[in-house]
């Protein structure tokens, strides 16, 4: 959930009534990568705790917008992102912007660029008006002059939707729906020849005794669509 939001502006906060020096104890030893109290014997009679784990959305007002079990928080949580969402001010918020800019940042440095070309968008959406805001609108524009990067972020999108088709080919396969299963694995041949999918979704297609026309042009209106839209 952690890693799910994190540039998102949502911060999430763990309280224990357990020993504050055992609660430390084990976020060290597990790594836990978000804060945790310890030594929260109040919170439960101050927050009418009758259960745990007990879940508290808290709105930017610092109004508790929702209560209950934390499997079911997501839906509440882009609920709540959608109709109150992170304001710019306060030390927390600005906190929250310079990790999520650092964080994109050690993924371009990593060069996974697709990804980091994402997180520097979701700063500028999550957290306007700020200097991450700024920073992240100028290596955007930075990348996006960069052919090479642009490429490597190209091919990268490719693999991931040919991932997907490959995936999707291969079920339909297994449960004997071969029409289908064709189908996703031209469609990774003719749109994305160069990735290293296409190479497998070949020898899927010769294993099923399949010809294969690399001339072959697929008549799908509705992926052309979602790749217009996604670009």
């Amino acid at each position: 959930m952690q890693k799910k939001y994190k540039n998102k502006g949502v911060i999430l906060l763990a309280v224990s009534y357990e020993d504050e020096s055992k609660v430390k104890k084990y976020v060290k030893q597990e790594k836990v990568p978000y804060i945790v109290g310890g030594d929260a014997g109040s919170t439960r009679s101050e927050y009418g705790i009758n259960g745990f784990p007990t879940a508290f959305l808290i709105d930017p007002d610092g109004k508790i917008a929702w209560k209950g079990h934390p499997a079911v928080v997501d839906n509440e949580i882009e609920k709540l992102l959608k109709e109150s969402p992170p304001k710019s001010k306060g030390f927390l918020a600005l906190k929250s912007a310079s990790s999520a800019y650092n964080n994109a940042s050690k993924l371009y440095k990593k060069k996974k660029y697709e990804e980091a070309m994402e997180a520097f968008k979701n700063i500028q959406k999550s957290f306007p008006n700020t200097k991450e805001s700024s920073k992240a609108k100028k290596k955007i524009k930075k990348m996006k002059r960069n052919s090479k990067i642009m490429n490597m972020i190209k091919q990268a999108k490719a693999e991931r939707k040919s991932e997907g088709w490959l995936s999707a080919a291969r079920v339909l396969a297994e449960y004997g729906d071969q029409k289908d299963a064709v189908k996703y694995y031209k469609r990774i041949i003719t749109k994305h020849p160069n990735v290293p999918q296409a190479r497998l979704a070949r020898e899927d297609l010769e294993a099923l005794g399949v010809e294969i026309d690399d001339d072959d042009e697929e008549d799908d209106e509705d992926e052309e669509h979602e790749e217009d839209e996604e670009d």
